[in-house]
């Protein structure tokens, strides 16, 4: 995924992949949470605020629907 300048997300953001911030042309801003499996490039100005609520009203504002699940047991 890669976000660019300009980007305003109240929320969650969850990232299978890898994860680009290019912040040319405006600012970065999310309030929530950022997750993501590597973060490979960060440009320009990002600005990441931890906001509980924000994230609380993302799960509670849609439901939640598993799509895969895979159980992996150790041997």
């Amino acid at each position: 995924m890669t976000l660019g300048g300009g980007f305003n997300w109240n929320g969650l953001i969850l990232v299978t992949g890898d994860l680009e911030f290019k912040g040319g042309g405006g600012n970065i801003n999310i309030f929530g949470a950022v997750l993501a499996n590597q973060t490979t490039d960060v440009d320009g100005n990002v600005d990441i605020q931890y906001n509980s609520c924000m994230i609380d009203k993302a799960f509670n504002s849609q439901p939640v629907n598993v799509i895969r699940w895979e159980d992996k047991k150790l041997k």
